[in-house]
């Protein structure tokens, strides 16, 4: 089946449930309204038809990754390879400014296929007896790992971690993100307007003001994971060990960064964007540094009036921000939501209409986020606004191993680190829905 033919397979199957589930759950509203309480039937069918639109809107995320994966083959010829030597040359710079020293410099794509070689090398053998490696790899290119017997990751693997953490989340994929080789970013957060007056054509004029002026800081901290291959793997020529680890790498960091830029207190890891204070009051009477929050009016429910709610929500962020603005919670919390009806009849949730788009509520799309916490009483488990607006997320580029055969008889493990750091910088672009 072609990628057409399995699209329009994806719709039909995608409308077919959104029709069964508007169905079912029309039902339901019906005997709760009758009777009080719906049918267990009825409800049993409405979890299973939301289940299927969940996994119908997992298919086409998928679809749309293989849609988008880079080419990895050799197509382009010289022109590819020109530029993944430039992509690493920057890289290496980049690293060397970081660390003081010399920028080491690929002189060919040849001598960058031998680093990508001899890094494959070491991932399987170490350095014990290393004579294929040759002495630039040894002195030159080590300048990420202080001299600690790691091994700076290739740029073509570093890269293809980074693009498994953007398909894991949508964190990683609505938020900012910038880079720095510095141990934090220092950014500018101007939180007033200068003064403006109407004036005569002979008038002088009054002085300027902008008295809002101010610097941010985002601390960048390390992620570090372990994962440990037995010797027969590694020995196993057929054993593709560094996909294997690409795999292990950009899952683990993907679900500790994810935790981080949600909830993460900012203490060894970046602050997440529910970790920082709330206040009902509006932007202009609301101190700078604090989000604004709504309650539903229902604790650990969605309230009576859940559509007024949401309105009131998109009211809150000025205009300026919604034409990025999207909602976030995790996929139960969609899914309530997906029950709920406007004053016409209309039902708030509305699939994806074409692929690549996500699904909508109340017109705006949604961000899954598994790490938003489940409704409960007091929970701020539904955000809106514009995430990169509101939240950086600042990358360290290097990324880099060291193989340790050593302390775990017939293992080795990989010890791998990486730095990055987050938070939010703009406290206007974004409102929290509090249970309560």
């Amino acid at each position: 089946m072609s990628s057409l033919e399995t699209l329009s397979a994806l719709f039909e199957q995608q409308n077919k449930a959104w029709s069964d589930y508007r169905q079912v759950n029309d039902e339901r509203l019906k005997q709760l309204e009758q009777k009080g309480a719906a049918d267990a039937v009825t409800v049993e069918k409405l979890e299973k038809l939301s289940a299927e639109l969940d996994r119908l809107g997992d298919n086409f995320k998928a679809l749309e990754r293989l849609a988008t994966l880079p080419n990895r083959g050799d197509a382009g010829g010289d022109k590819a390879a020109a530029e993944r030597l430039a992509m690493a040359n920057r890289h290496l710079q980049e690293l060397a400014a970081e660390k003081g020293k010399r920028s080491a410099v690929f002189d060919s794509a040849e001598q960058l296929a031998k680093y990508e070689s001899d890094f494959r090398y070491y991932l399987r053998q170490g350095r014990a007896g290393e004579p294929a490696m040759a002495e630039w790899v040894r002195q030159d290119f080590q300048i990420a790992v202080d001299s600690d017997g790691g091994f700076l990751v290739p740029h073509d693997m570093s890269g293809r971690i980074v693009t498994r953490l953007y398909e894991m989340s949508d964190v990683r994929a609505v938020v900012n993100i910038d880079s720095t080789n510095r141990s934090e970013l220092i950014g500018i957060a101007d939180t007033a307007d200068v003064n403006a007056w109407w004036a005569g054509e002979a008038e002088p004029d009054a002085e300027g003001t902008n008295t809002g002026l101010g610097e941010y800081a985002i601390q960048v901290e390390e992620m570090r994971t372990q994962p440990k291959a037995s010797l027969r793997m590694l020995e196993d020529s057929a054993w593709n060990v560094e996909r294997w680890l690409e795999g292990k790498i950009g899952s683990r960091f993907g679900r500790l960064e994810s935790a981080a830029v949600v909830s993460g207190d900012g203490s060894r890891k970046p602050r997440g964007f529910l970790a920082y204070p709330t206040a009902t009051t509006a932007d202009l009477t609301r101190p700078w540094g604090t989000l604004q929050r709504r309650g539903t009016g229902a604790s650990g429910a969605l309230g009576t009036n859940p559509f007024d709610v949401l309105i009131d929500m998109i009211a809150d962020l000025k205009p300026a921000y919604r034409g990025n603005a999207r909602w976030a919670a995790n996929r139960a919390t969609f899914a309530q939501y997906r029950k709920v009806k406007d004053t016409t009849g209309e039902y708030l949730w509305q699939p994806p209409v074409q692929a690549g788009a996500p699904s909508t509520l109340l017109g705006y799309p949604i961000a899954e986020m598994e790490d938003m916490p489940a409704i409960a009483a007091s929970s701020f488990s539904l955000a809106f606004g514009d995430f990169r607006e509101t939240y950086t997320l600042v990358d360290r580029l290097a990324i880099s191993i060291l193989r340790d055969p050593l302390t775990a008889k017939g293992w080795v493990k990989f010890f791998t680190r990486k730095r990055l750091g987050g938070g939010v910088v703009n406290f206007d672009s974004l409102k929290l829905l509090q249970f309560v």
